[in-house]
C-alpha cells in the first residue's frame, strides 16, 4: 500500500509542479531503493504529459504568479517593458481644457507649443485625450468660416464635437512600468493618464503626463538597440 501511494504521491507532484526530476527524486528519497525508479519514470511522465498536454496546464507556481499580476515569460520585448517606469517616458506637453473653449484661447493653446490636450468632463476629470494636430487642422480649415462669422474671444469651439482623432483616456499609477501599461493598451485602453493613485480619481487630481502605444514604442526601439550593442550604430 505504501508502494502504491508513493507512486500516486510521485505523479501528483510532477504534474502540479512540472518537475519529474524533483519529484522522482524524493520518492527515492522516501523509499531508499532503486527498484522504484521505473514505476516512478511511469507514472511520472505520464502524469505531467497528462497535465501539460492534454489539459494544457502549466506550473503551480507561474499559476500561482500570475495570478497575482506576475508573469515570468521569456521574451526580449517584455523585459526590456519591465525594466523601464512609465515615469521616464512620459509625454508631459499636454494642458486641461473643458469641452467647450473660446476661439482665442484654442488659438494661445497652439501658440504653446503643447502637443495634447485633455479634455475633462462634466466632473472636471480627465476623459479625453486629443493631439494638438487635430485643432490646428480644423481652424486651419474653417478659417475663413471662422473669420465670416466672427472674431469676438466668444466665439467657442467644442473640442468633442470637431472633426478629430480623440483617445478615451484610462489612469495608470506612476508605479507602474511600461509592460503593465502595454497591458492595459493590449486590453483596450486607448490612452493613458499617469497619476499617483489609480483608484482615487477626482478634479483636483494631479496627472504627471500621458501614455500612448507611441510612446511605448519610442522607449522601446533605443533600449532594445542598446542591449544588442547597437545603441551607437
Amino acid at each position: 500500500v505504501g508502494f502504491y501511494a508513493l507512486l500516486g504521491m510521485g505523479a501528483m507532484m510532477g504534474a502540479s509542479l512540472q518537475a519529474p526530476l524533483a519529484a522522482l527524486t524524493a520518492i527515492m528519497e522516501l523509499t531508499y531503493n532503486p527498484g522504484i525508479i521505473m514505476p516512478g519514470m511511469l507514472v511520472i511522465v505520464v502524469a505531467q504529459l497528462t497535465a501539460s498536454e492534454v489539459f494544457k496546464k502549466q506550473s503551480l507556481f507561474i499559476t500561482m504568479l500570475r495570478s497575482n499580476g506576475l508573469d515570468l515569460t521569456i521574451d526580449p520585448v517584455l523585459q526590456v517593458l519591465r525594466s523601464v517606469g512609465v515615469i521616464s517616458v512620459l509625454e508631459r506637453k499636454f494642458r486641461h481644457f473643458p469641452p467647450e473653449i473660446s476661439l482665442s484661447m484654442a488659438k494661445q493653446f497652439l501658440a504653446s507649443g503643447s502637443e495634447w490636450i485633455i479634455i475633462n468632463n462634466e466632473n472636471g476629470i480627465a476623459s479625453v485625450l486629443m493631439p494638438s494636430t487635430e485643432l490646428a487642422k480644423y481652424l486651419s480649415r474653417d478659417v475663413s468660416e471662422i473669420t465670416v462669422e466672427q472674431q469676438a474671444d466668444d466665439n467657442t469651439i467644442n473640442l468633442l464635437d470637431i472633426p478629430a482623432k480623440r483617445f478615451s483616456l484610462t489612469p495608470l499609477s506612476f508605479q507602474a512600468n511600461l509592460m503593465q501599461a502595454h497591458e492595459y493598451l493590449s486590453a483596450g485602453a486607448e490612452a493613458l493618464f499617469v497619476v499617483f493613485r489609480e483608484d482615487k480619481i477626482n478634479e483636483n487630481t494631479h496627472i504627471y503626463g500621458i501614455i500612448t502605444k507611441q510612446t511605448i514604442e519610442e522607449a522601446y526601439i533605443p533600449k532594445a538597440l542598446a542591449s544588442k550593442g547597437l545603441g551607437n550604430k
